[in-house]
């Protein structure tokens, strides 16, 4: 799982176009990510990125993979709990 919009609520972060532009500004190649890629990324808590896209993330924001992944074990109590906790943060 991830909670990739809570980090990034807190250094200022306010939406998934902001992420965008982000990755976009750290990217030598000045793509970013996609706009899909990076609504999953805001909104969907069990978004996992591919390789590039966690290279990016981690450059334009200062962080590593163990600041917004976490894992859970298969059960479904701890999920739903991760997800409430996730919503909760995020003002849902």
């Amino acid at each position: 799982m991830n909670k990739l919009r809570s980090v990034l609520v807190a250094k200022g972060i306010e939406n998934a176009n902001q992420l965008k532009v982000a990755t976009k500004k750290a990217d030598p190649r000045k793509k970013g990510i996609g706009q899909a890629t990076a609504l999953s990324a805001w909104n969907d808590p069990f978004w996992l990125p591919n390789t590039s896209t966690l290279q990016l993330i981690c450059r334009a924001f200062k962080i590593q993979p163990g600041d917004f992944l976490f894992y859970l074990e298969d059960d479904a109590t701890e999920v739903d709990q991760a997800v409430e906790m996730e919503e909760t943060l995020n003002g849902r």
